[in-house]
């Protein structure tokens, strides 16, 4: 488990603990820190695109829409969720 998710899952718990969070506010943090850290892994060629599928179907994303034109791809959880991921300095 890398270190980003380590720290959401420990700032979930502490939220959860103090209620300051809801269950389904958890799950999408540690869906979109899971696709966050399967992006990071195929940038830095540590995963074939192969892997990069199995990581964020895995982390609850359902499908994924590129925009080439507009620099992102917008990834889409098993409830309609959405969260967007912009192509490297993009923003």
């Amino acid at each position: 488990m890398d270190a980003k998710v380590a720290a959401i899952l420990q700032e979930c718990s502490r939220a959860s603990d103090e209620e300051r969070t809801t269950f389904p506010e958890v799950v999408m943090a540690l869906a979109v820190a899971g696709v966050e850290s399967a992006v990071c892994a195929i940038q830095a060629g540590m995963i074939r695109y192969g892997g990069f599928c199995e990581r964020v179907l895995r982390s609850g994303c359902a499908g994924w829409t590129v925009s080439i034109l507009g620099r992102r791809v917008v990834h889409y959880g098993r409830s309609g969720d959405s969260h967007t991921e912009w192509f490297p300095g993009a923003r």
